[in-house]
């Protein structure tokens, strides 16, 4: 599984943090501590709806001990959770949501951003692996987002469209390479080949001048490829912002963000990730949720 360093749809923003003790101490307000979390989240604990609450609960109640939970104010920092390497912690950013106290956080809310920054945190340390088993379903979950947002306006509407190979391959080829870290290569041409159906080899000199390695690539390869002529990044980035908002676009761009905002999407009454995505293929988004339940609470 790779790891995106920063992100490209989110003017440079790092995807985890690389900050001293020090420096998040800088940014520590009296009010926003684990323990204010804790207290928040217990004192509404029947209220909450989600099949990892009693463990996101006893982890923050523990956090005293663990010491690797983080409540910070970062202004420059435009994603509400992060982890942070130096110091082994979760970092919840109060930033994004316009306040600096915790206490106008709604609960459900605070529980998501408790649920995302645990999440996201086994991914980035490998608590949590996502196989290469992953790699269709997770395609799959692409295409279907992609044909339902963008099929009537790039002609891939009716079930035999000739565009939609070439779609299926282009994506499969980015999870491969973005999100599972293969190489660019003939190899990697050919698997995504084997899922898709599509042949590539009149378009092999276009494949080779792009970059798949990252959501720019990506988007250009499908204007480039013909698959969707005219796409280009300032569309993709506008038309997810529109339907989702900013805490989404990482998603698109990392590994353990895409299946971080799966799990945070299912709870309920929260503001960072639509609990609507699952409707873009129900199957495979209860697998990869079920996945992540499973090994996690």
């Amino acid at each position: 599984m790779k790891i995106t360093e920063n992100f490209l749809l989110i003017t440079g923003a790092p995807n985890i943090l690389n900050m001293s003790r020090n420096e998040i101490n800088s940014l520590t307000l009296e009010g926003n501590s684990p323990k204010h979390v804790y207290v928040a989240l217990e004192l509404k604990k029947n209220q909450i709806r989600h099949k990892g609450r009693d463990k996101i609960l006893e982890y923050v109640k523990n956090v005293k001990v663990t010491k690797d939970l983080d409540v910070l104010v970062i202004d420059q920092y435009p994603l509400v959770t992060t982890y942070n390497r130096k110091t082994n912690s979760k970092v919840i950013n109060l930033a994004p949501f316009n306040t600096k106290e915790l206490g106008r956080v709604s609960y459900n809310t605070l529980f998501a951003t408790m649920l995302y920054a645990y999440t996201f945190e086994s991914l980035v340390t490998g608590k949590l692996r996502i196989p290469d088993n992953m790699i269709q379903p997770i395609s799959s979950f692409w295409f279907s987002f992609f044909v339902q947002v963008f099929g009537r306006d790039y002609g891939m509407t009716g079930t035999y469209s000739s565009k939609l190979p070439g779609l299926k391959f282009l994506i499969t080829l980015y999870i491969l390479i973005a999100f599972f870290g293969r190489k660019q290569d003939r190899s990697t041409y050919n698997l995504a080949k084997r899922y898709s159906g599509y042949y590539f080899d009149e378009k092999l000199d276009v494949l080779n001048r792009l970059d798949l390695s990252n959501i720019r690539g990506f988007i250009t390869g499908l204007s480039q490829m013909e698959v969707m002529p005219g796409f280009n990044v300032i569309k993709f980035t506008t038309k997810v912002h529109q339907m989702f908002d900013l805490q989404m676009l990482p998603g698109f761009e990392d590994l353990s963000r895409f299946m971080s905002l799966i799990m945070v999407s299912s709870m309920g009454g929260q503001t960072i990730a639509k609990p609507f995505i699952s409707k873009y293929n129900l199957k495979v988004y209860v697998q990869l949720l079920s996945y992540m339940e499973k090994r996690l609470f």
